[in-house]
């Protein structure tokens, strides 16, 4: 099995956030090509965790990864759980899963879903929490 990253761990923060908020069953296996969780009524989640895009106002995942975006667009429920400089942490339903592409300035390409497509679930403050997230991220904003 693959070793543990900081991305690993940040990952599991946030499903646990949204788990432990609705109630729900996290998959037994991390490298589940179907959901991360079982919501209450039977539903499959995804949940992503990062920081906005903040040029584009906008979650992201990378584009390259066709098994990871498939999963963002076939689960029934998919979140993102957002932390940023503050000690609040926002759990987000992207109700519209209309996306776009863009590139970033490395070059990169990444599949943006805008956060006007979203719907803010819950709101929470949690310093300690907040602190671990941004120390475990690899954003460039929190370096």
């Amino acid at each position: 099995m693959k070793p543990i990253t900081n991305s690993h761990l940040l990952g599991y923060i946030g499903e646990c956030v949204v788990a432990k908020y609705f109630g729900a069953t996290m998959s037994k296996d991390r490298y589940d090509d179907e959901k991360d969780m079982t919501l209450p009524d039977g539903s499959f989640a995804e949940v992503k965790t990062q920081n906005r895009f903040k040029r584009i106002n906008a979650f992201t995942v990378d584009a390259d990864k066709s098994s990871n975006l498939n999963k963002c667009l076939t689960v029934d429920k998919l979140f993102f759980v957002e932390f940023d400089w503050s000690d609040k942490i926002r759990i987000w339903d992207c109700v519209d899963r209309t996306y776009f592409i863009t590139k970033t300035m490395y070059g990169l390409d990444r599949v943006c879903w805008p956060i006007q497509k979203m719907l803010l679930i819950h709101t929470y403050a949690n310093p300690k929490l907040a602190y671990e997230m941004r120390k475990l991220s690899k954003s460039k904003e929190f370096k």
